[in-house]
């Protein structure tokens, strides 16, 4: 079934689902919801999710309160969005904002049984990645030692 997905335009999506997954599932380091197609039973989508603590490295006093809850904070908890995808086959048919929107759903569970209620996304610095997260209601505040962006919202 994992086969059936395929992202020519990022690899690393491509990869992850095929080679990392599992794995990151049986070590209880990350959960991965597939979205299956009900007629062919092809992956449609899917997203990861998993709880992470960042470090702030250049964000302002303000977004420091409003993801931490103090301006002089040093790193905060939140749910991470760590990886999230549309095979090839549904571009055109399934929007990534439907994926998001599923996996904004399965955060709106976690922050009901954790009070975890700050979101992140992690991703390269592409305009059409920022604006992709920023039309779906993610702010951006940094850029991470791993020198990629993160973005937030709060649900």
């Amino acid at each position: 079934m994992l086969r059936s997905f395929s992202c020519v335009k990022n690899e690393s999506i491509e990869s992850f689902l095929h080679s990392k997954a599992i794995l990151q599932e049986v070590e209880d380091r990350a959960r991965t919801t597939l979205i299956v197609d009900d007629d062919t039973g092809d992956i449609v989508g899917y997203y990861t999710l998993k709880i992470e603590s960042f470090m702030f490295t250049d964000a302002s006093g303000k977004n420091r309160k409003r993801l931490a809850g103090n301006k002089d904070a040093t790193n905060f908890n939140c749910i991470l969005i760590a990886k999230i995808g549309r095979s090839d086959k549904y571009k055109g048919k399934v929007s990534g904002d439907e994926i998001l929107n599923a996996a904004l759903y399965s955060c709106s569970r976690i922050k009901f049984m954790t009070a975890t209620k700050i979101v992140c996304v992690e991703y390269i610095d592409e305009p059409r990645l920022m604006e992709f997260y920023e039309r779906n209601g993610f702010i951006y505040f940094q850029r991470n030692g791993n020198g990629l962006n993160i973005s937030f919202i709060k649900i």
